[in-house]
């Protein structure tokens, strides 16, 4: 009993420290508060040492959404406009290759990580896939965890940036049409997708999100 209400109380450790970052962010005005408010929050408290772990069920819904929300990007136009991609696919693995050669030898002689965390944390990639991946390899959970995620803020806080100041691109533009504007048969794909999506991220042998308070 007592593991499980240590782990309860890093669940809601985890979440108190989320609506505190969104409200924080939303009464300073900063970008994105449901997304960068909890983050930063999350970050700054594993940065110290704070005993945090993975909502459950939360994060999976989330992962969900968010699962639909890009799935349901990918339309006939954007497929048609695949070849004119091609090069650009092409200087991924070329991308990959030189981050590795670069990243492995930083996170091992500069920040004293062993292989495989050097390894996971320097390959890029989804922060809870690459966190999970080397969990399964070995890694230090707590190691990656920081990693990627410091990695994923500084991504997306300076790309917003960037594109606002340096190219004059408006952020405020909605990316589709509302929920309700959408079509009856539309609506339940998606739905459908979510439940898929929901139930194969519950099926046995998936990885939950891992626990940052190692």
């Amino acid at each position: 009993m007592a593991t499980i209400r240590t782990l309860t109380g890093r669940k809601a450790l985890t979440i108190l420290l989320g609506v505190a970052g969104t409200a924080a962010f939303q009464l300073l005005g900063l970008p994105l508060p449901f997304l960068f408010g909890p983050m930063t929050a999350c970050l700054f408290a594993a940065l110290l040492r704070a005993p945090l772990s993975g909502p459950g069920q939360i994060a999976v819904a989330a992962r969900t959404v968010l699962g639909v929300a890009i799935g349901a990007s990918v339309t006939p136009e954007v497929i048609q406009r695949l070849p004119s991609m091609l090069a650009s696919v092409a200087i991924v693995p070329v991308y990959i290759l030189v981050i590795g050669l670069v990243g492995v030898p930083f996170f091992r002689r500069i920040c004293g990580f062993d292989p495989v965390t050097a390894f996971y944390a320097a390959m890029p990639g989804g922060a809870a896939d690459m966190t999970i991946f080397g969990q399964e390899a070995g890694a230090n959970v707590r190691q990656l965890s920081l990693v990627h995620v410091t990695r994923l803020m500084v991504i997306m806080v300076l790309a917003p940036f960037l594109l606002v100041h340096l190219y004059g691109v408006s952020l405020g533009n909605p990316v589709g049409p509302p929920m309700i504007d959408l079509p009856l048969f539309e609506l339940a794909l998606m739905l459908s997708a979510a439940i898929l999506g929901w139930r194969g991220q519950n099926a046995p042998g998936f990885s939950a999100q891992p626990s940052l308070a190692r």
